[in-house]
């Protein structure tokens, strides 16, 4: 699941939840809630994440290849917006 793969870039990339949510202006809880499976970031969001884990959003699904599939099918269908990956 995606949960799993955030926090282990997180963790990888030695933040802190409040300082994630710090830089993304969300609180500690929301950061929390993305990586237990809560809530799910949104693409705006997925994108400030790969910018702070210096990695590209495909890559951070990597390590969870459903989490992977779901991304692309929110892509094919329209949620993200092809000018956004």
């Amino acid at each position: 699941m995606i949960k799993l793969t955030l926090k282990s870039w997180r963790i990888n990339a030695n933040f802190t939840r409040f300082e994630v949510g710090l830089l993304l202006g969300k609180s500690e809880k929301t950061i929390y809630n993305w990586e237990n499976g809560i809530q799910i970031p949104n693409d705006s969001n997925l994108e400030k994440l790969a910018k702070i884990y210096h990695a590209k959003i495909e890559n951070i699904f990597l390590g969870d290849k459903s989490a992977l599939s779901d991304y692309y099918n929110c892509f094919r269908i329209g949620y993200i917006k092809e000018d956004k990956v």
